[in-house]
């Protein structure tokens, strides 16, 4: 996972909570727990509403836990955690940022801090698309 880090610049980590080699979980765990990736936010998806399955990845470090089918507001979110570009500095350089690359305005990259509690009281999970009775 280290030469991912040092190939690309990563905003984001989108996976599934069941996959064939190891869990979402462990996947997590394993990039909270890597000093290199550790700040990279992490969404978690999965078709499967397990209210512990999703405390249990919010509590260690995941931003968002949505469950499939998504929805377009569950994808629009995930335009939160991706860094916009930077525009091109002003100098005598003809090279240009094309308007269409440029971020929106006030579209900086903001912390999602969904299901933060208040200081002193634990943190309430954010259950993207459970129904609460």
């Amino acid at each position: 996972m280290e030469m991912i880090t040092q190939a690309c610049k990563v905003d984001i980590i989108l996976t599934d909570y069941c996959m064939p080699e190891m869990s979402g979980y462990d996947l997590l765990a394993l990039v909270k727990g890597n000093k290199g990736m550790k700040d990279i936010p992490v969404v978690m998806m999965s078709s499967e509403n397990v209210p512990q399955r999703i405390r249990s990845c919010l509590a260690i470090g995941a931003e968002e836990f949505i469950l499939k089918p998504l929805r377009l507001g569950d994808v629009m979110k995930l335009r939160n955690y991706i860094r916009p570009l930077a525009p091109v500095p002003k100098t005598n350089s003809k090279r240009k940022v094309p308007s269409d690359r440029l971020p929106e305005k006030g579209s900086e990259r903001q912390p999602h801090l969904t299901g933060v509690a208040e200081k002193g009281s634990e943190r309430q999970p954010h259950l993207t698309g459970v129904a609460v009775a």
